[in-house]
């Protein structure tokens, strides 16, 4: 018998799901490949002098805004040296205590309405509020009056840090009905003191009922006080000469080293993709280890073998289309570390980070399998630009075991009618 030129025409797609089992397979084995290599790209990174340079200049911008914060107590750290940064104080814990130390202020000043809530002494041991403790305060009468010029802050419009913060309190604060929370000093301009009924009220719902609502509407509009402040100080010194030039330091070195990390990523997949494609030279039928465990084998759309050229584009766009999978062997190295969320470049105003890049690749894939499910040859995005399709090699029987069937039979001289394959069960 003669061997076809077409030995796959008009054989049967595979079944979607044995498509994916043996595609689950090699992604697996990818993803395996290429986190390991990842891995080792990285530990290998870190240890070079360019890596290792750019880091120390990181490490100082950011440590220089972390003091900065710390000077300006827009944020509180807990511990000693640099480690102690990577501990800041929970703001719900810093409002708490300035609700504390206010309390305690206007305890002081009347402790009348206290008292006919049943609190007889001082109700918390922390002290008083006063310029120095209150650190919404002391970022303008402290902090901003001794470093607004050299840090260039904001531009003074008062006579004075202390008759700022009053036009600032003033500003952000809430009136409880028409009533105004605040005692202020217009003369001294000493730190402004919660009155003592709101004072009261507000201990009241702290510490023995939580559901009381005079206590809790005071809470509230304290907070949205508070959190507007912060805010706003926050804005000041993240929008001033000296952060701002550590914050770009800052942006250009971690910049830097995202691209490193990126391109190890890049290289280590590259590299992970190779030896992905490792079996399709050892096997003579270019199958993948799934395709081969799942008995999948790649044709021509005509029936032909697969040439070079198929080939040659089918791993191209296996190479594309698979980088969406790194999105998994990038978590399981680095976390959610944002350096592959870090943008490569910009299209327009759009950022296009490594992140983006595995999203639009898995939305293809699916594309692709979404394409293969309704289509006839079940067929893919790959499939179709490389003129190809996939068969399931349980059904497929090969011609030359056909003929060693049929001189078999004869050499028996046994009836042998036809050996039927699923190409006769069509032509009939």
């Amino acid at each position: 018998m003669i061997t076809p030129l077409r030995p796959y025409e008009n054989e049967s797609p595979c079944p979607i799901s044995r498509r994916f089992f043996a595609f689950f397979i090699d992604a697996a084995i990818l993803v395996a490949l290429h986190a390991g290599l990842f891995f080792l790209g990285n530990f290998i990174l870190t240890k070079t002098d360019a890596y290792q340079s750019e880091y120390s200049s990181l490490d100082a911008s950011r440590m220089e805004c972390f003091r900065m914060q710390e000077e300006a107590r827009i944020n509180q750290f807990e511990g000693e040296g640099k480690e102690r940064f990577n501990h800041p104080v929970k703001q719900e814990k810093r409002f708490l205590d300035w609700l504390h130390g206010h309390i305690v202020k206007s305890y002081q000043e009347d402790n009348a309405p206290y008292q006919e809530k049943g609190v007889d002494e001082v109700p918390y041991s922390c002290e008083a509020a006063n310029y120095e403790n209150d650190h919404l305060a002391y970022f303008y009468v402290g902090f901003a009056k001794e470093k607004n010029e050299e840090y260039g802050l904001f531009h003074l419009e008062e006579e004075n840090m202390e008759k700022h913060y009053y036009a600032v309190l003033k500003g952000k604060s809430f009136s409880y009905g028409n009533e105004s929370l605040w005692i202020y000093d217009e003369t001294g301009h000493t730190l402004p003191t919660l009155k003592s009924k709101f004072g009261a009220d507000l201990h009241h719902y702290l510490e023995k009922d939580n559901k009381y609502q005079a206590g809790l509407s005071i809470y509230n509009l304290l907070a949205k006080s508070y959190q507007a402040i912060w805010d706003e100080e926050v804005e000041i010194l993240t929008g001033s000469t000296a952060y701002s030039s550590y914050q770009k330091e800052y942006t250009v070195s971690y910049g830097k080293l995202s691209r490193y990390v990126n391109l190890s990523c890049f290289l280590t997949y590259t590299l992970a993709f190779a030896s992905y494609l490792v079996p399709q030279l050892a096997f003579s039928s270019h199958q993948t280890f799934g395709k081969k465990i799942i008995k999948v084998l790649t044709v021509d759309k005509d029936g032909y073998e697969v040439s070079s050229w198929q080939i040659i584009v089918r791993n191209l766009m296996r190479y594309l289309s698979l980088f969406g999978l790194t999105i998994v062997s990038n978590f399981l190295v680095s976390g959610l570390n944002s350096a592959w969320i870090y943008p490569l470049f910009h299209i327009g105003k759009l950022p296009i980070s490594i992140l983006a890049i595995c999203l639009l690749f898995l939305l293809l894939m699916l594309a692709s399998f979404l394409m293969a499910l309704f289509r006839e040859k079940k067929d893919g995005l790959v499939d179709l630009a490389s003129r190809s399709y996939e068969i399931d090699l349980r059904y497929f029987v090969d011609h030359e075991e056909a003929s060693a069937l049929l001189e078999e039979s004869q050499t028996k001289e046994e009836p042998f009618y036809e050996v039927i394959d699923s190409t006769t069960i069509r032509k009939g």
